[in-house]
């Protein structure tokens, strides 16, 4: 990986970290459906001249549309309403372990005996903030999120199954789709978003606006570039990253208090995945022998 490539795929975690902000402050005015659609249409008006570019792969695109643009981010908004950053952020990051296992199942990418280890790592983690003390919100939320961070792994595969697609036309085509769905889906089943609209200040349509732009267009079509050009084992396990992006934006931002559990569940997942994803290759380096000195 180039270092603008490994430059790439860490602003991408630092940009969704602090999204995931973004988006606890943007849901204290916003119903949680009407906001997400509201993104992905705010979305569409500005990737609507890139649509053409997904000539013969429209169809795996609003599969992506459906799986990570529509239930994803309506679980992932729901989800996040209900509990702190700091504890949402992490049940998240099951997506990286999804997406190895999917990997393995769907892509036939082999899962090693440290794959699975680490892949238990990181569930052990989750579950000791799902069975710890709820201060951050409910064991159903929690739950929520990791449904969330599942349909994002199923738009993973999905993505690099039927590549690669232009970035710019994936992130319009998942927009246009998503936008109309969702605030269908928002009509249906939530209320005051007219009020929200009106009453909005600053600080929430500011909120909202980062997640278009930053999260959004920036984030997602980095993400997508990314896909198109590494394997999917390579450029998810960087995903490990947003939650301490996450937890430190949350401490400065919302002043949220980090518990030694969510720390500890923090450490767990993220040394989960990491074992999941770098293990085979950490054990190799380790069992090089030692290079031979040279006589004389």
């Amino acid at each position: 990986m180039s270092p603008y490539s490994l430059f790439l795929v860490i602003l991408v975690p630092f940009i969704w970290g602090l999204q995931a902000v973004m988006l606890k402050i943007g849901l204290h005015q916003f119903p949680p459906i009407f906001m997400v659609g509201m993104r992905f249409v705010m979305m569409s008006l500005i990737l609507l001249p890139f649509i053409g570019g997904i000539k013969g792969k429209l169809g795996p695109a609003l599969l992506v549309s459906l799986t990570q643009g529509v239930a994803h981010f309506a679980l992932l908004y729901i989800g996040f309403r209900l509990v702190d950053v700091s504890t949402g952020i992490i049940a998240y990051q099951t997506n990286a372990i999804f997406t190895v296992i999917l990997g393995g199942l769907l892509l036939r990418e082999r899962i090693t005996k440290l794959g699975m280890a680490g892949i238990l790592t990181a569930f052990s983690g989750v579950a000791l903030i799902v069975g710890g003390p709820k201060a951050g919100g409910s064991t159903e939320a929690m739950f929520i999120i990791i449904g969330s961070a599942f349909m994002f792994a199923v738009g993973n595969i999905t993505a690099r199954r039927y590549g690669p697609m232009k970035p710019a036309a994936l992130n319009a085509v998942v927009s246009l789709a998503a936008g109309p769905a969702l605030l269908l889906i928002s009509f249906l089943f939530e209320q005051g978003q007219v009020e929200a609209v009106r009453h909005a200040d600053l600080t929430g349509w500011g909120a909202l606006l980062y997640t278009v732009l930053a999260g959004g267009i920036a984030g997602f079509g980095i993400w997508y570039w990314l896909l198109n050009k590494y394997p999917v084992d390579k450029i998810a396990p960087f995903g490990l990253l947003m939650p301490f992006f996450a937890m430190l934006g949350s401490v400065i931002l919302l002043h949220e208090n980090i518990t030694a559990m969510n720390m500890l569940g923090a450490v767990l997942t993220v040394a989960g995945v990491a074992i999941a994803q770098f293990g085979k290759s950490w054990a190799a380096w380790f069992a090089r022998p030692a290079p031979l000195a040279k006589a004389g």
